[in-house]
């Protein structure tokens, strides 16, 4: 029994290999996509949740209910039947193997001057950025003409990075560490997190959203956030703000957020930039923001601790 019997028996079509596919997971097509054919969505056999590549998470419950036409007191009754959320669903996993450290893209003698200028027009400069190990690559190689900021651990080792074209001409603005190269994947943690307190911390998208809050704000690389992410901040940090980008879509991801991490205990609040993203912000917009936090968590919930 399980989620594969379950989609089977209804007459769901699915698949284990193509374009979305990967190990350990089977695709669907997102119930929630509409208007965009593919198998976007996957129910991931090992930890037992949904997750969509276009759209992102969704409760497994609500998934099922929309894939097999049934209010959502019938979809839970037919997880239960079909044992969907045991362990005993879940298939033999061997361990990856990971490497024990993380070689990051070379720094040249020199910075390009594109990559100062990139800085220097998003209000920061090299002294700032040092403080967070972020630096420039050079002319050459995948990851050439871009800002490279190595992601921490608590334990100040390095486990991924990010990286950020400085030209305004790449196709892709950001380039993560391949998957195989990573000792932790980045979207398991979050960046900035090996510099938060463990009272007050404010949620952001980017990395350049924590440059600018400094030590306290943290990043989930986009409005994507994971399962795994979202159980670290729970685990680790009890007043949690989120202020994601001034956008529709990410307002109701950062919305959606607050309140998985209020179900699940913490103290979680939405913040509005009143900048397009925090990293459009002034310093002493910035700096203001971060002083203000333990206010308004007492505001709302009486205390901070």
């Amino acid at each position: 029994m399980g989620i594969t019997e379950l989609l089977e028996d209804k007459g769901i079509d699915y698949v284990r290999e193509g374009k979305h596919a990967a190990r350990g997971w089977i695709q669907v097509e997102c119930p929630y996509c509409t208007g965009n054919p593919g198998f976007h969505g996957g129910f991931n056999l090992e930890s037992i949740y949904y997750h969509c590549w276009r759209c992102g998470w969704h409760p497994m419950s609500d998934v099922l209910s929309e894939l097999l036409g049934l209010d959502i007191r019938d979809a839970k009754h037919a997880m239960n039947k079909y044992d969907v959320l045991s362990p005993e669903t879940r298939p033999p996993f061997s361990w990856e193997a990971r490497p024990i450290g993380v070689r990051l893209p070379p720094a040249p003698p020199t910075y390009p001057p594109v990559a100062t200028e990139y800085i220097e027009s998003r209000g920061f400069k090299w002294e700032d950025l040092r403080e967070w190990g972020v630096y420039a690559t050079g002319y050459t190689g995948r990851f050439r003409l871009r800002l490279v900021a190595p992601v921490y651990l608590v334990n100040g080792n390095i486990v991924s990075y990010i990286t950020r074209d400085v030209t305004g001409k790449a196709e892709a603005k950001y380039l993560p560490c391949p998957k195989e190269a990573e000792v932790v994947p980045h979207k398991h943690i979050l960046y900035g997190s090996d510099r938060a307190p463990l009272r007050n911390v404010i949620v952001v998208e980017g990395v350049a959203d924590v440059w600018r809050l400094g030590p306290g704000a943290m990043a989930t690389f986009g409005i994507d956030y994971t399962p795994k992410q979202l159980l670290y901040l729970a685990r680790n940090f009890n007043n949690i703000a989120i202020m994601f980008d001034n956008e529709e879509l990410a307002q109701l991801r950062a919305a959606q957020l607050a309140v998985e991490l209020e179900g699940l205990g913490k103290h979680a609040i939405q913040m509005k930039c009143k900048e397009k993203d925090p990293a459009e912000m002034s310093r002493e917009e910035a700096i203001q923001v971060m002083e203000d936090l333990p206010g308004i968590f007492e505001s709302w919930y009486g205390y901070t601790s």
